[in-house]
């Protein structure tokens, strides 16, 4: 968990990373979205998006092609939002997630 920011900011950045969310067309794909806090590598603070997705997703695919998109939609309007934690956007497919 990042220290350097309190709860009270981080539970404002939440709020606004869910409305934008629940703003954006969400396609049927992603099955579940994830919100985590914490540390970059940098040790800066950041937020992961996680989105899981159904396994139809695979490199190439038309699947892969819209989640890629969203992925990038949610990117562009955080840093719109210019939180103080960095965006990350990932996702992976629902197999994934339960291994």
């Amino acid at each position: 968990m990042d220290t350097w920011i309190d709860d009270e900011i981080r539970s404002r950045e939440e709020e606004m990373i869910r409305e934008t969310l629940a703003a954006l067309k969400r396609p049927s794909e992603v099955q579940d979205i994830q919100i985590e806090f914490g540390e970059d590598h940098s040790g800066n603070p950041a937020v992961w998006i996680k989105l899981s997705v159904t396994n139809s997703v695979r490199p190439r695919s038309p699947a892969w092609n819209d989640v890629f998109e969203y992925s990038q939609e949610i990117g562009q309007a955080l840093s719109e939002k210019r939180l103080r934690h960095w965006p990350y956007v990932r996702f992976h497919s629902m197999a994934q997630a339960t291994n």
